[in-house]
């Protein structure tokens, strides 16, 4: 499959399109917290520009270079060369199947140009695309963390998914 879609690393410049996608209707719907409030996201995205522990991501299609999403890398305190990556494709473009791509790109870019040992992600279990998608991608559930999420109105499962470089390929 040929890649449509690329990441960008967020700039000042870009910091009100990262919100505006971010904080678009529908970017999180399986979210369990509220989105933040705009000067919140604007600090919190100023502040990680130059960071080595939140790294945010705008998500282009190659052929027209629209903006289709936003994505982040977390690198926990005091791990071993372990990242988690999280991303959320702007309801219009779900369709397109950019989340398998995107997903994949994270994959190459933390093994690849950040040396990671281990990428782990997490998502609502009631978010069977997500959970597809990690798994198409693959990467393993290792974990299903009963009722961890308050999500509309109700406790619901959260799954944890990981990979490791050895069982890393494109």
């Amino acid at each position: 499959m040929v890649n449509r879609i690329y990441l960008k690393r967020v700039t000042e410049q870009d910091i009100g399109l990262a919100c505006e996608i971010y904080l678009s209707k529908d970017a999180w719907p399986y979210a369990e917290t509220e989105a933040p409030e705009l000067d919140t996201l604007q600090n919190r995205i100023y502040e990680n520009l130059d960071s080595d522990e939140i790294l945010n991501f705008l998500i282009y299609c190659k052929n027209d270079n629209i903006p289709v999403g936003f994505a982040f890398i977390w690198v926990p305190e005091n791990t071993q060369k372990e990242i988690e990556i999280a991303c959320t494709i702007l309801p219009s473009y779900r369709k397109n199947r950019y989340g398998f791509e995107v997903a994949k790109e994270m994959l190459r870019y933390g093994f690849e140009d950040m040396g990671a040992h281990r990428i782990t992600a997490v998502c609502n279990a009631e978010n069977i695309i997500a959970s597809r998608t990690l798994e198409a991608i693959g990467m393993r559930r290792e974990a299903v963390f009963v009722e961890k999420l308050y999500w509309k109105g109700k406790w619901v499962d959260q799954l944890a998914y990981a990979i490791l470089d050895r069982d890393y390929n494109l």
